[in-house]
């Protein structure tokens, strides 16, 4: 172990600090606004037309047995409805405030649990900077974050799984009471209920933990806290197993033949993934990575001690291959269902893997790179970290500036679904049952109501607006 080259924080690493986090937090800002133009698109109708007409815990009940097997997302819907149409437009910004939250309570109680009196400061630009490129880089950000079912589905229980994780370095000197054990396995029976996808990857996190602590001293108590997790992730997983909807689902999209398929298919997906982020996001995969670099090196002069450089190297690879290990996770389930490549919404739970793993190897090197100077003191390189530091948290900004584009067609859109909504209540008002109104694209990639009534997603709607039937014509 090394001492650290300067334990006491520079008033321009503090700055760094403190405007890296302002520079990460007008971009997530910036996305919650995007998000404030989602509306009830495709699935939308479906999950509110079943909470409308049978309450919430019917609404389980029937949405389980005969549409589809995810119980706790129409739990969120239920919750949704509660405040009124218009609440759906503030769910984007409700999910990355609870996924930063999540990501702050996981990191503080992990520094407090291994002794790393580290300024909170850093802890809160590691959260920030995860959550902004995690939406950032999302592999479909209309489906995995605007949308109301693909978020539920997808982004928003990794909020509920950094919340167990932080829960559990809160329990780790302590050990795990009977109330940590109930209500982590409830909390994390309920989270991987959202979906197979990340019922995979909570399980994927428990048998990494698991695995993990197995030669540590305290391994029975490490294990007692992992162990209600994991309990709680299978039970999801084998509920949703027995939902009756899996018959037409499976005979829609057949299993693969055999085990030896299905690994093969989620291994070579999972190189896919990887391959296809870094050749077609390598610049802000690289700032991620630089500024998680720099944050380590920077923060590292409040550590009490510091890890050899080869041991934090060693560590960085550690973080590589867990992060592979959990996209497989996350892919499985896919590939499981057809053999499919997984659509971008489902690729979310993927995309936090490999940014976690990413960061935390990214951290190592930051890490690596303090010891190697650490006996030289050398205040000039730690300036100029600094600076790079503020340089490069400034690519959210341009970032966003990017997405305009992206943000005018989120409003015309919303502006266009408004227009037809309105039309669809005033006629409604008037006592007419059978709605016809004007077929307009107001969501790009999800479908969209059609000319024909018993059209999907006119039936939900008709049930969701309570009247007759209702046609989209041109």
């Amino acid at each position: 172990m090394n001492q650290p080259a300067e334990r006491k924080p520079t008033p321009l690493d503090q700055s760094a600090a403190v405007m890296g986090g302002v520079m990460l937090l007008a971009g997530i800002a910036a996305f919650a606004y995007m998000g404030s133009f989602s509306r009830y698109w495709a699935d939308d109708y479906c999950y509110s037309a079943v909470i409308k007409l049978n309450g919430l815990f019917r609404g389980v009940v029937d949405w389980f047995m005969t549409s589809g097997n995810r119980f706790s997302t129409i739990t969120m819907v239920w919750l949704s409805e509660l405040f009124g149409p218009r609440a759906i437009a503030f769910l984007p910004a409700a999910v990355m405030i609870a996924w930063t939250a999540g990501w702050i309570f996981f990191l503080v109680q992990l520094a407090r649990s291994q002794g790393w009196n580290m300024p909170r400061r850093w802890l809160v630009l590691i959260a920030l900077l995860q959550v902004f490129f995690c939406v950032l880089l999302a592999p479909d950000r209309l489906q995995a974050v605007y949308w109301r079912m693909g978020t539920l589905h997808y982004t928003f229980p990794m909020a509920l799984m950094l919340f167990i994780l932080g829960w559990m370095a809160a329990r780790w000197h302590s050990g795990a009471g009977w109330g940590y054990v109930l209500g982590s396995l409830l909390l994390a029976f309920f989270a991987g209920g959202f979906s197979e996808t990340f019922a995979a990857l909570q399980t994927g996190v428990c048998l990494v933990l698991a695995a993990g602590v197995a030669l540590l001293p305290q391994r029975r108590r490490a294990w007692g806290l992992i162990a209600p997790v994991l309990v709680g992730s299978l039970l999801a997983m084998g509920l949703m197993m027995l939902s009756p909807s899996n018959e037409w689902r499976q005979a829609a999209l057949p299993p693969p033949d055999n085990l030896g398929q299905l690994i093969g298919y989620a291994l070579r997906y999972s190189l896919d993934f990887v391959v296809y982020s870094l050749r077609g996001q390598p610049l802000p995969i690289a700032v991620f990575a630089g500024i998680s670099a720099l944050t380590a090196f920077l923060a590292a002069a409040a550590l009490p001690r510091l890890p050899r450089a080869r041991v934090s190297l060693a560590w960085a690879l550690v973080w590589l291959l867990v992060g592979f290990g959990l996209i497989v996770c996350c892919v499985a389930p896919s590939a499981y269902a057809g053999l499919q490549y997984p659509a971008g919404r489902a690729l979310m739970p993927a995309r936090f893997a490999f940014l976690a793993s990413a960061g935390g190897a990214a951290i190592c090197l930051g890490l690596a790179a303090r010891a190697w100077i650490g006996a030289w003191r050398p205040r000039l390189v730690l300036v100029a970290a600094s600076l790079l530091l503020l340089a490069a948290c400034l690519y959210p900004v341009r970032a966003v500036v990017l997405l305009r584009g992206e943000m005018n067609l989120l409003r015309d859109r919303a502006a266009r679904f408004d227009e037809r909504d309105a039309q669809i209540r005033a006629d409604m008002a008037a006592g007419q049952t059978n709605i016809i109104t004007r077929e307009v694209e107001v969501v790009h990639t999800l479908a969209d109501m059609g000319p024909s009534p018993d059209y999907w997603i006119n039936f939900c709607a008709r049930l969701y607006y309570g009247v007759e039937s209702i046609e989209a014509r041109r």
